[in-house]
């Protein structure tokens, strides 16, 4: 059986040009995620309650998956990181948190497009075998 959350990452995010993708529940679950990309829960979780209103420290940087990202900005609805050879997008929808990572070869406002296109989709309430068509 597979996971319907996977469609999201193969079939979208990747399909668009991200290279590295993940889905998390707030606890810090992994519901998908691309092959050898490893977000542990405790980083989710500390992803998660950054991003909450009045969070007691921003993230200065951050580490995902072994990378080492610098915190461009916190937005109103994700976290933007950077680092020589790409960037990671962090963003909370309805109930997942989605993390993506781009290479130098996508600039960032594209790779942040994606994942917030994905994000309004789902915070839609669309079920997740709906690819959004973007």
């Amino acid at each position: 059986m597979s996971n319907p959350w996977n469609a999201y990452i193969q079939d979208y995010l990747q399909a668009e040009g991200l290279k590295k993708a993940s889905i998390h529940t707030e606890d810090g679950q992994t519901l998908a995620a691309t092959d050898r990309f490893s977000v542990t829960a405790e980083q989710a979780r500390h992803v998660w309650l950054s991003l909450k209103p009045k969070a007691n420290a921003p993230l200065v940087s951050l580490t995902i998956a072994g990378l080492d990202y610098r915190i461009n900005n916190y937005y109103t609805n994700f976290i933007y990181g950077y680092r020589e050879t790409g960037g990671c997008i962090l963003a909370p929808a309805d109930n997942v948190l989605i993390v993506a990572l781009h290479d130098e070869k996508m600039h960032a406002i594209q790779a942040v497009r994606i994942v917030t296109q994905l994000i309004q989709h789902l915070n839609s309430g669309s079920p997740p075998t709906d690819i959004p068509n973007l």
